[in-house]
């Protein structure tokens, strides 16, 4: 157990090391001998466990296509989770080695101490009204939706609707783009043209986003008028703007311009009905009365 538990110590510093440095320099410049030095592991320890420069980027992939399935937890046999599939299996693999398990427990105790960046949270300022304190994994809601860890509820059904379930999924997604350079660094080389991956992870939130946007609709949440997919593909550009922007200028990710955004968006989609119990995840206010939304249109 002593020998699994270093060797998963081993291998999570060389996937974190690795992160950093396809952050900083991107897939192509990145060195297998500036990944072990960050590290602190020789060359021949690094190939021990991962074979070539491209696994030690599939692995880093991978915890993005994790994190994304976590946040998002998308109904089975949907769009999303059909798409989703097709990048995560190499993710599944991993998860089912004994390396990897062992990994997590090991990271999940020392992430404080062999991070330089914060444990990644999901910003819950005013825990829905569900009769428990805090959140345990995805829970069901209405439309068969999953809600992401830690947005509400514990076990059972819980009253929130579509909208709020896209709202607080955004800003977990942001908390862990800012907070973890594995995942921050596992979209960039999804998106990164010099490698050839079989994860799209842009194309995994956009089919979700539409799913959720249908289910709002399907809710009657939407503003009369506005169709699901016209505001899918609004919530998808200015979400995946500010993660490609993040990537380089840490503001852009952070919970206070979501926020903001927010706050200029959901007037335009949200029906006078929910409008004023919507105050994004992230603002120091919490759910605010309807009047958190001046610029709101008049029905």
């Amino acid at each position: 157990m002593v020998k699994q538990e270093r060797a998963a110590r081993t291998r999570e510093s060389l996937v974190r090391a690795a992160a950093e440095v396809f952050a900083e320099q991107g897939f192509t410049t990145a060195s297998i001998a500036a990944i072990s030095r960050r590290a602190g592991v020789s060359a021949g320890g690094l190939h021990f466990h991962f074979e070539s420069k491209t696994a030690l980027a599939d692995a880093v992939e991978d915890r993005a296509v994790q994190a994304l399935r976590r946040i998002t937890a998308g109904r089975p046999g949907s769009a999303y989770a059909a798409h989703a599939a097709q990048g995560a299996h190499r993710a599944d693999a991993a998860a089912a080695s004994d390396a990897a398990a062992a990994s997590d427990a090991v990271a999940a105790s020392d992430a404080a101490a062999t991070s330089d960046v914060p444990a990644p949270v999901v910003p819950v300022d005013a825990p829905r009204e569900t009769g428990a304190a805090d959140g345990a994994g995805a829970t069901g809601v209405p439309g068969g939706l999953g809600v992401p860890d830690g947005s509400a509820g514990v076990g059972g059904l819980v009253e929130v609707n579509a909208l709020q379930v896209l709202v607080d999924s955004s800003h977990a997604l942001m908390a862990l783009l800012a907070g973890d350079v594995v995942v921050r660094a596992g979209y960039g080389l999804c998106a990164d043209a010099s490698r050839r991956s079989g994860v799209d992870l842009h194309r995994q939130w956009s089919l979700w986003v539409e799913e959720v946007m249908g289910a709002a609709a399907r809710e009657g949440v939407l503003v009369e008028g506005v169709l699901p997919q016209d505001a899918a593909r609004v919530v998808v550009a200015s979400t995946v703007g500010l993660e490609v922007l993040g990537a380089r200028e840490r503001d852009w990710i952070a919970p206070h311009t979501l926020t903001r955004l927010w706050m200029l968006i959901l007037p335009r989609l949200a029906a006078a009905g929910v409008l004023g119990a919507l105050m994004p995840q992230g603002s120091a206010a919490g759910p605010g009365p309807p009047d958190a939304f001046p610029d709101a249109p008049a029905r």
